[in-house]
């Protein structure tokens, strides 16, 4: 009997891991989130170290008929996943706040962290661009999910950061599967809600996890290229220009009318003798 219940026991642990890997096997999988050792700071801004990171287009529409598009980048690292995304729309509806934040001008970020497909391990956050409200929903709280946003000339940039070790689901570390989704609420004239997001295999909904496809966590890791040093500029002699030396005395110069009038007093001093021999 004992044995009987090892190998049970053994069979669903067997199961349980399977489950785990191979539940979103049939999504396709986006790319590689680089690693990032630095810190980011939560300002809503897109910094320099995303244009390294993985680049996710939102132009797909899944709901409605939406004017706004995107794109989303990804990196992680120090235990936390972060990811910024910036918005062109060129209608901004005013924020509602009596309303849901999805039915706003907003942002929804939702990973399964085991990529098992149960909303149970995941983290969904909706955040209002435009006073960064945020709305929490499954494993997702405060504790574990910050955001900042900004509005721009043609829209906003909503940045959001998980803590992936705070839930304790999952081990953040290289060759780790999330699935994964980021939903655009774009408000049209009328209050009409749009939607539009990343190009999924199965087209899920927007909590439909067990269709989501999936990121990797990757070793390689990115840096913030150190600013290019100038070469130390040698200073050069001011360039001398040499006066003549001041002096009173003036400087000599060849002066033709003096020398004619050398020679015409010569010349007259030499008749005046011849006159005085004869």
């Amino acid at each position: 009997m004992k044995k009987l219940t090892s190998l049970v026991l053994v069979l669903l642990m067997i199961a349980s891991l399977a489950v785990t890997v191979f539940a979103n096997a049939d999504g396709n999988k986006w790319g590689d989130i680089p690693l990032y050792k630095g810190e980011i700071k939560l300002d809503g801004k897109i910094d320099e170290i995303y244009s390294q990171g993985l680049a996710v287009k939102l132009n797909k529409t899944t709901s409605g008929t939406p004017k706004a598009s995107g794109v989303a980048y990804l990196l992680w690292g120090n235990n936390k996943l972060y990811m910024a995304a910036e918005v062109t729309d060129p209608e901004i509806v005013p924020v509602d706040t009596a309303k849901n934040i999805y039915e706003n001008e907003a942002i929804e970020y939702i990973v399964d962290l085991l990529n098992n497909g149960s909303t149970k391990n995941a983290y969904k956050v909706m955040v209002s661009a435009q006073d960064n409200r945020l709305d929490f929903r499954y494993a997702a709280s405060a504790k574990n999910a910050q955001s900042a946003c900004t509005m721009t000339k043609t829209g906003y940039i909503v940045e959001v950061v998980y803590d992936l070790a705070e839930a304790a689901l999952v081990a953040p570390k290289a060759g780790v599967n999330l699935g994964i989704n980021i939903v655009i609420d774009d408000i049209t004239g009328g209050g009409t809600r749009n939607s539009v997001g990343p190009v999924h295999k199965n087209n899920p909904g927007t909590n439909e996890t067990k269709k989501y496809d999936y990121v990797t966590l990757s070793d390689k890791e990115v840096k913030v290229e150190a600013a290019a040093t100038k070469p130390a500029e040698t200073t050069k002699p001011a360039a001398q220009t040499q006066k003549p030396a001041s002096s009173t005395t003036a400087p000599a110069t060849f002066d033709a009318f003096a020398v004619i009038a050398v020679v015409a007093a010569a010349s007259l001093g030499g008749v005046v003798v011849s006159k005085k021999r004869k």
